[in-house]
């Protein structure tokens, strides 16, 4: 069912028929229905252009208004939107609406000027209500009303829905709409130069151009029945019929079209792009501005032209990159080739991290947490020369049991014995050392005022972060895969066995698995089980407050979403808030965290520390 042009009809069982009126009107709806399935409504203005729509779907409403969408609960949207089983995209100049919901399926179509359609399922026939029709597959009856055939206005008047507060008087004037025959010729050929073989009748289209061009400012003119042109060639569409490239610059012209697309009167409206250059949907064809064929929409470059495949460029990160270009990041090299991502990986270092004091990532990104007061071997392996192992120590750092964090760092061989803590360098002999220190194939050098680095010849790295939070970074060459032990796990690219103890025991707990690896007579290491925010609602709201800036759009953060899920970091930053009394500290040290894995993948986090208060 359709309305086009300054207010002809088309109803579902394909009766046509006239009027304008500037009310509030049921399109189409079910009939009886407290809370029908669809209600869709209509408003013209006084120059005869459809000024509203509202779409109601059960609890779904949209509403078009002076080009623009807004639904209920959302607000204004952009297209394409899709939500809840609808989804509104443009459809080459029309935007079009399609619901698929529990029991219904359902089309809207308009063009933000004079034309609404609606598609239906058969399981409405007869049961429908509006300036559709009553869709029971018999043309005639449509104004039949409890048995009386009522004309046009009054029918009209019976579809009226005033807004809440309005009474809008309805033109109960009926006023003769008689076709005159002198237009009846050329509005014949005009329809021909849309379609000559099309199967849809042509009388009733006639009819409403004969109308068109004596309702016209200047009457005859072939300007005058574009709508109904415009009309006749979406149903010839519709019904896969096919259509002439009948516009022309001057005759009911679609406007310029951008760049270098072109005009067709039967384009599908499945728009390859550079972005998925494969898409293809099935529907008819429609008119509109289309690209070449053999060329792509180049929707990455902001200049949305026509380019042939070879010719699309990528994106990564909000920033794009034109083909051939290559980038790097962490583990693999990509080339950009036809608007995607080529990439090869490259071999890959292990990488450990103990970090926000209680929590630990193993070289097989398994993450777990631990609470314990004790030295821990970190990682052994029979890759490290003259027996080297390296070891963690653990220290209480508050009043309750969970406050335990990272306090030292030890590398321990036959040849040396290096301990790295907060701001010192103590060698085998407890004596302090200044940096930069060298020992045979070891050197440790500060690399900035928060970063000290153990570097070594063997494929060991070590990199300490002082404050806020003392934390340590372990990075192994791929000669270590698969022949490490300890805290950092077995690197072997099976996140499932890493709490493998020392006995060769897989344990299903992370307190387990830490005990095995105590390098000393210690207290078992605790896992809370409480949550600690569950012990003061003011600390629970200060932490998810403070540390929401990780999830948040519109901050410095939201630019690495896309490439690092912020939710684990965001967990993380919550606990540390609330079990640590210095909470700042803990604060910090999880954003750098994420900003830390964020410049791995090749995104810098510029200033992040700025945006936060005390993090700087």
């Amino acid at each position: 069912c359709s309305t086009w042009g300054g207010g002809h009809f088309s109803t579902f069982d394909k009766y046509q028929y006239d009027f304008f009126g500037t009310c509030n009107y049921i399109f189409a709806t079910v009939c009886d229905e407290t809370s029908p399935d669809f209600n869709i409504q209509f408003r013209r203005g006084l120059d005869k252009k459809i000024a509203r729509i509202i779409i109601e779907l059960g609890p779904s409403v949209v509403i078009v208004e002076k080009g623009s969408i807004a639904v209920r609960s959302v607000g204004v949207i952009k297209l394409p939107y899709t939500s809840n089983g609808i989804q509104i995209a443009p459809y080459g100049r029309n935007i079009r609406l399609v619901a698929k919901l529990m029991e219904m399926e359902l089309v809207v179509m308009w063009n933000n000027d004079d034309y609404l359609m609606v598609l239906t399922e058969k399981k409405y026939m007869g049961k429908t209500c509006g300036m559709c029709g009553n869709y029971d597959g018999y043309e005639l009856n449509e104004f039949v009303s409890e048995g009386k055939l009522l004309d046009t206005y009054k029918f009209a008047a019976l579809q009226k829905m005033d807004d809440p507060s309005e009474i809008c008087l309805s033109e109960e004037i009926s006023i003769p709409t008689i076709p005159h025959k002198k237009y009846a010729m050329i509005c014949s050929q005009l329809l021909n130069s849309v379609s000559p073989t099309c199967s849809v009748p042509k009388d009733g289209f006639v009819i409403r151009c004969q109308l068109d061009m004596q309702d016209c400012s200047e009457p005859g003119q072939n300007n005058c029945t574009c709508s109904t042109l415009s009309e006749y060639s979406r149903q010839c569409a519709m019904s896969h019929q096919m259509v002439f490239n009948w516009r022309t610059e001057n005759f009911c012209s679609v406007g310029k079209c951008s760049a270098n697309q072109i005009y067709e009167e039967c384009g599908s409206p499945c728009i390859k792009t550079c972005s998925n250059p494969e898409y293809s949907c099935s529907s008819h064809c429609t008119y509109g501005c289309f690209c070449p064929e053999g060329t792509v929409l180049d929707d990455i470059s902001k200049n949305r032209t026509c380019v042939h495949i070879k010719q699309c460029p990528c994106t990564l990160n909000g920033k794009t990159y034109a083909p051939g270009e290559t980038m790097k990041a962490a583990c693999r090299t990509c080339k950009c080739t036809m608007g995607q991502w080529n990439c090869k990986d490259l071999p890959c270092p292990g990488r450990c991290s103990l970090e926000g004091g209680s929590f630990v990532t193993t070289f097989d990104s398994r993450p777990y947490r631990f609470h314990g007061v004790c030295t821990y071997i970190l990682m052994k392996s029979s890759s490290l020369p003259h027996n080297g192992t390296l070891m963690a120590v653990y220290e209480k750092s508050g009043y309750s049991h969970s406050e335990t964090s990272l306090s030292a760092v030890i590398y321990l061989s036959t040849k040396d014995k290096i301990v790295i803590s907060q701001n010192e360098l103590l060698t085998d002999d407890d004596e302090l050392k200044r940096l930069p220190y060298r020992s045979g194939d070891i050197t440790i050098f500060r690399q900035s005022s928060m970063y000290i680095q153990m570097h070594t010849i063997f494929g060991l790295e070590v990199v300490v972060q002082t404050s806020p939070v003392f934390q340590a970074y372990v990075k192994v060459g791929s000669q270590f895969k698969g022949r490490t032990l300890g805290l950092c796990g077995n690197y072997n690219g099976d996140t499932t066995d890493d709490f493998m103890t020392s006995m060769d025991i897989t344990e299903g707990t992370a307190s387990l698995f830490v005990d095995s690896w105590r390098a000393g007579n210690c207290h078992p290491a605790l896992e809370r089980d409480t949550d600690p925010c569950a012990l003061s609602q003011l600390n629970k709201i200060s932490a998810e407050t403070h540390c929401s800036i990780l999830t948040k759009k519109g901050t410095v953060f939201e630019k690495c979403h896309a490439v690092v899920n912020p939710i684990p970091f965001y967990k993380r930053c919550v606990y540390q808030a609330c079990n640590y009394e210095e909470t700042f500290p803990y604060i910090c040290s999880a954003l750098g965290s994420y900003a830390r894995t964020c410049s791995s993948m090749g995104l810098i986090l510029e200033n992040w520390r700025n945006s936060m208060d005390n993090c700087s």
